[in-house]
């Protein structure tokens, strides 16, 4: 447990990085991408590409993705696509309820009950040709009126220099892409301040406006990365007494952390 939460009257750590310990959609960029997600599946898309760096958000997406196709879809998620393709299988399968294996007759009947099957694929950027190519067999999958019978929407990292077979597949099919920004200096202020409200602290008298910018400045606005810095700037500046946070401490911080 970090030791400045009893100094700052704070009764959960506010930045903390693990799974579902920060606000929900914390920041526009998601809320954003979740929309632009949620209105291609309903206009039938049938591959869709959430991209961004590392810690921009992607995997939150991934996990709030399900609950909030629910209502109208059935969702199988793979976080780990790097398992071989039969253990796969057997998950969307297991996750869609199919009566049957994953299989068109399957997928018909569940879409006949008016269910969109829609599969979320997150770290996509670790796909290999063998999981592409059972992707494209699901997507080419057609009903007796040649309907779409499944969905597929990917959260990949940024291309990076390596050769992803992802992209150029992704290309190739047509697939559309949404990519989720890091925070602009004028939205970091407004992130750090939410995080400190939900973790007890009153608005304002924390963390200054001018310390914000500074925090972007060695984050790169990457919510990830703004988390990790604001808590070691927590921690150095209880260690100081400080009960404010200006931009010299942040920037001493960092420099000692050799950041």
């Amino acid at each position: 447990m970090p030791t400045y939460l009893d100094f700052y009257g704070l009764h959960k750590a506010p930045f903390d990085v693990r799974p579902g310990r920060g606000p929900v959609l914390a920041t526009q960029a998601l809320r954003d991408g979740l929309e632009w997600v949620i209105d291609h599946v309903e206009s039938d898309h049938a591959l869709l590409c959430v991209s961004g760096v590392d810690g921009v958000g992607r995997s939150s997406l991934a996990r709030i993705l399900p609950g909030r196709l629910a209502s109208h879809c059935r969702v199988a998620r793979i976080m780990d696509p790097g398992r071989p393709w039969p253990e796969l299988r057997v998950a969307i399968a297991d996750q869609l309820v199919l009566d049957q294996a994953l299989t068109a007759n399957a997928l018909v009947s569940a879409r006949c009950q008016g269910d969109r099957i829609v599969v979320v694929v997150d770290a996509a950027e670790v796909a290999d040709f063998e999981l592409l190519k059972h992707l494209d067999e699901l997507l080419d999958m057609r009903g007796p009126a040649r309907e779409r019978l499944v969905q597929v929407v990917l959260l990949a990292r940024d291309p990076g220099h390596g050769h992803e077979p992802l992209w150029p597949w992704l290309e190739d099919r047509g697939g559309l892409v949404h990519r989720l920004d890091p925070l602009s200096p004028r939205e970091i202020p407004g992130y750090i301040q939410k995080r400190v409200e939900t973790a007890g602290r009153k608005p304002g008298d924390l963390f200054t406006k001018t310390a914000a910018l500074v925090i972007h400045r060695h984050s790169q606005g990457v919510p990830r990365r703004v988390n990790l810095v604001c808590d070691v700037v927590l921690e150095e500046a209880a260690r100081r007494l400080a009960r404010r946070i200006d931009a010299r401490l942040v920037d001493e911080t960092m420099g000692s952390h050799g950041r």
